[in-house]
C-alpha cells in the first residue's frame, strides 16, 4: 500500500493527511513531485493502493501454503507437483486475483484497479524471504533436534 502511494509522490510526510485525503471539498492536494491530486484521482489511487494489497497478500498466502506443505523436509526433497489439487487451488487463486483485479467491470462492482506488474516485485521478496527462514529453521531442526527452535516452532 505504502509503496504504491511513495511511487505516486505521497512520501512519510504526506500519509499524515488523510482527512483531507478523504474530504471531496478539498479540490486538490499537491504530491512531493508538484503534481495537482483531484479527489477523483486520490480516490482512484487508493483504490490502486487497495488492490496492490490484495494482490500482495494472495502472493505471500501462496508462499506460506508451499511452506505449510512439509514439517521436517525440504520443500526440495519433498516436491510440490504431487498433489494435483494445490496445484489447482494455486491456479485458481491466482486467476481468481487476476479477475477481480483486471476486468473492467469487476473494477467498477468493487472498486478494484490493474496493479502494474512491478509492483509483485516487494511480494515476491517477501515470499522468497518467508520460504529462505523457514528453510533455514527446518535445517536446523534437522541438524539439532530437540532444540530451543524445534520446540517453539515445530507444529
Amino acid at each position: 500500500y505504502l509503496y504504491i502511494l511513495m511511487d505516486h509522490g505521497f512520501t512519510w510526510n504526506y500519509i499524515r493527511i488523510y482527512t483531507l485525503w478523504d474530504d471531496p471539498r478539498h479540490s486538490f492536494i499537491v504530491d512531493s513531485f508538484g503534481q495537482e491530486w483531484s479527489y477523483l484521482a486520490r480516490k482512484d489511487l487508493e483504490y490502486l493502493c487497495q488492490t496492490g494489497c490484495f494482490i500482495t497478500i494472495v502472493i505471500v498466502q501462496i508462499a506460506d501454503l508451499l511452506i505449510s506443505k512439509t514439517r521436517m523436509t525440504s520443500i526440495f526433497t519433498h516436491g510440490i507437483f504431487g498433489n494435483p489439487m494445490l496445484i489447482f487451488g494455486i491456479f485458481l487463486e491466482v486467476s481468481l486475483a487476476l479477475f477481480l483485479s483486471y476486468v473492467p467491470i469487476i473494477n467498477n462492482l468493487l472498486k478494484t484497479r490493474p496493479v502494474h506488474p512491478k509492483y509483485f516485485l516487494l511480494a515476491f521478496f517477501f515470499c522468497y524471504l518467508l520460504w529462505g527462514l523457514d528453510e533455514a529453521r527446518r535445517l536446523y531442526m534437522r541438524k539439532h533436534p530437540n532444540s530451543f527452535i524445534q520446540r517453539e516452532t515445530y507444529y
